[in-house]
C-alpha cells in the first residue's frame, strides 16, 4: 500500500517532471547541433560545455524521481538532516510549482534533524507541498517551507501558503 501511495503521488508531479526533462533534451540537442556545425573550436567548446550542463540537470532529476518511488520493504530508520529531504522534496514539486505559476521558498535555521526514514519525510513534503501549491495556483501565490531545530534538539517543519484556506 505504501509503494502504491508513493506511486500515486509521483503522478501529481510527472506531467511537470516530464516537462522539465523535455526541455533539457532540446537544450542538449541545441548545443549539440551548434557543436556537429559550427567551425569555431572556442565555440563549439562551449556548447560540448552546455551539453555536459543540461546532462547533469536532467540526471539529477532523474536521480530526485527515482530515489523517490524506490521499493523498500521496511522503512530504513536513521538520523538524517532534514534539509536534504526538503531539498529533494523542492526538486520533484518545482516543474508542479513552475506550471501552475507558484513560487517555492525554502528556509532552513540551526540545521534540524529527525530519527526515521528519509523518503518517508519526503513523501510527506511533496504531498503537503503539492497540495498548497494545488491550492494557491489560481493566485499565482507562494509556498514556503521552513525547518528549524526546537531547543530540545528535534526538528519542526512548516509549510505555509497564500491559498484561500479552508471555506
Amino acid at each position: 500500500l505504501a509503494h502504491e501511495q508513493r506511486v500515486a503521488q509521483v503522478g501529481l508531479v510527472t506531467s511537470g517532471l516530464a516537462h522539465d526533462v523535455m526541455n533539457g533534451l532540446q537544450l542538449i540537442s541545441g548545443a549539440a547541433q551548434v557543436a556537429l556545425l559550427s567551425r569555431d573550436p572556442l565555440a563549439a567548446r562551449d556548447a560540448l560545455e552546455k551539453v555536459t550542463a543540461h546532462c547533469q540537470d536532467v540526471a539529477e532529476i532523474t536521480r530526485a524521481l527515482l530515489q523517490f518511488v524506490k521499493r523498500r520493504d521496511a522503512p530504513e530508520e536513521a538520523v538524517f538532516p532534514i534539509e536534504e529531504c526538503l531539498v529533494t522534496a523542492e526538486r520533484l514539486v518545482a516543474p508542479l510549482a513552475r506550471v501552475k505559476r507558484v513560487t517555492l521558498s525554502r528556509r532552513t535555521s540551526g540545521t534540524p534533524q529527525a530519527r526515521g526514514d528519509a523518503r518517508l519525510l519526503v513523501q510527506a513534503v511533496v504531498n503537503l507541498v503539492s497540495n498548497a501549491i494545488h491550492a494557491c495556483s489560481q493566485t499565482s501565490g507562494r509556498v514556503e517551507v521552513s525547518a528549524s531545530r526546537l531547543p530540545d534538539g528535534t526538528g519542526k517543519i512548516e509549510i505555509a501558503d497564500t491559498g484561500p484556506g479552508i471555506p
